[in-house]
């Protein structure tokens, strides 16, 4: 692989550049550090770590706890990225683009194993480039993706198996027609750039990106530091997860890094350090086309390779967002502007605050979220009090939070395999909330199930089924709970 100067060059260059960083630190704005403050008071983050990197030279703003100890976070923390690995992904093709290696419109069938063809719609081969801008018709995630343990989802996924997932995967449009997010397709992007050459995913990422640019805290496997530095994650109820580890999909969202890390990225992204990877970093920005179905104001967004790109008066900016079972992020940055941030959490979605430190949006509303304290009181008291706490104190007061059918059902369905009584107790507050809601009355059958409480089982499966006829869970269960009732036809 080809390279542009001597690596050792371009670090001094890196490192003149950040030990010569402004000092004077100018605060965030009030309204954003308090809305921060609340996020991690009500237990929305755990952690929250911001860099900002403009002329003016480089800010960190850290808050909350990296653990249970109470270390606090700096801009050294890691966290896991996720989907913004997908940029380096991208940063991957290009650099083997322009070293002669590919091209962006070779096949992707060409590249793979001989056992293995996707098949096509019209004779439109998918192409590199579409894996990379979400054009390669390919879904969202292969339907043989059945982890072992959902809790560390990727881990277990085969190469084997994504052959066998591609190869018999059934195309509904051609190739290159329309945008359709796919870590599929960047999983395998990854993968078939490793078999090209020879080397890990991890060593391309190591050789070709963190290298040069002196990024050391930038890695998909711990070493002893990055352990010791780590953010335990955090899922949206503030409970710790475990770490995801990635194999055969490591293209689509592996990579660990800092603050620290990423403003080096950013810089390196925005010219302001030289780098041997400005002309790759310089096609993954160009735009290839727009997904009219998503817009940003009177804008639709545009793809390059891996960078979702918005247009407006002040240039483009190139951005991304990523999230795993306990990590959430944000990364943007501007060339006319020159700015670039980066957010890295453990917890809650932090784009608006990503999006409100580069284009001043507005910041999200933040109240207490009634699933959030509804898992504190369980984790601290148990179910029967929690359901006590609810009717004695938030019934009447259900305007000071944010809720919704939806997590307060993943909240109950993460509690349903180790403590059914808490999540038959999450589903009667969402009856209670949203008694319209077919889904809740299936998942309260399945947890009454457990408990051997059958006949409530049964009404809350019929009931589900009467609101949604076409709920065929709910009416294999019917028919199951039946028989081993003994209850009439089945």
């Amino acid at each position: 692989m080809k390279l542009y100067l001597n690596q050792s060059i371009w670090l001094v260059v890196i490192t003149i550049f950040f030990t010569n960083c402004s000092t004077q630190i100018e605060p965030l704005p009030d309204d954003l550090t308090q809305n921060i403050q609340n996020r991690i008071e009500y237990g929305l983050n755990g952690a929250i770590a911001i860099g900002i990197i403009d002329q003016d030279g480089i800010r960190y703003y850290n808050f909350g706890t990296r653990d249970s100890s109470g270390a606090a976070v700096n801009e050294h923390s890691i966290f896991e990225i996720g989907s913004i690995s997908k940029t380096f992904t991208a940063t991957l093709l290009a650099d083997q683009t322009l070293n002669g290696d590919l091209k962006l419109e070779d096949p992707i069938n060409e590249l793979l194993p001989n056992r293995v063809e996707i098949p096509v719609l019209a004779k439109q081969q998918i192409t590199l480039g579409q894996l990379s801008d979400h054009t390669s018709g390919l879904p969202n995630m292969p339907r043989n993706f059945k982890p072992a343990n959902q809790k560390n989802p990727f881990a277990d996924y085969t190469p084997l198996q994504m052959y066998e997932f591609i190869s018999n995967y059934t195309p509904t449009r051609e190739a290159g027609t329309n945008f359709e997010y796919s870590n599929l397709a960047f999983g395998l992007l990854g993968h078939t750039l490793s078999l090209h050459v020879g080397k890990t995913y991890e060593d391309l990422v190591s050789e070709v990106i963190t290298g040069p640019l002196g990024m050391k805290e930038t890695k998909i496997t711990f070493d002893e530091q990055m352990i010791n530095n780590l953010a335990v994650g955090k899922n949206e109820f503030g409970q710790s997860t475990e770490n995801w580890n990635f194999s055969t999909l490591a293209g689509a969202g592996a990579i660990r890094s800092s603050t620290s890390d990423m403003i080096k990225y950013l810089s390196a992204q925005l010219g302001l350090t030289q780098s041997p990877l400005m002309q790759a970093f310089e096609l993954t920005q160009h735009k290839r086309h727009e997904m009219y179905r998503v817009r940003r104001g009177d804008n639709p967004l545009g793809m390059g390779l891996g960078w979702i790109i918005d247009t407006n008066s002040d240039g483009n900016t190139y951005w991304h967002g990523g999230s795993t079972g306990g990590y959430t992020s944000y990364i943007g940055f501007n060339k006319t502007m020159q700015k670039g941030v980066v957010v890295l959490a453990t917890g809650h979605d932090p784009s608006d605050i990503g999006a409100y430190l580069m284009y001043a949006d507005s910041l999200n509303e933040i109240k207490r979220s009634l699933s959030t304290e509804l898992a504190r009181k369980i984790d601290l008291v148990g179910a029967k009090k929690t359901k006590a706490f609810f009717e004695d104190s938030v019934v009447n007061n259900l305007e000071e939070f944010s809720y919704g059918s939806f997590p307060l059902n993943r909240l109950g369905r993460i509690y349903l395999e180790e403590n059914s009584d808490a999540s038959i107790v999450i589903f009667e507050i969402n009856i209670k909330l949203f008694p319209n809601d077919w889904n809740t009355y299936n998942n309260y059958g399945e947890a009454l199930r457990k408990k051997g409480r059958f006949e409530e089982s049964l009404e809350s499966y019929q009931k589900s089924v009467q609101l949604n006829p076409e709920n065929q869970t709910g009416l294999n269960s019917i028919t199951e709970l039946k028989k081993a009732m003994g209850i009439g036809q089945y």
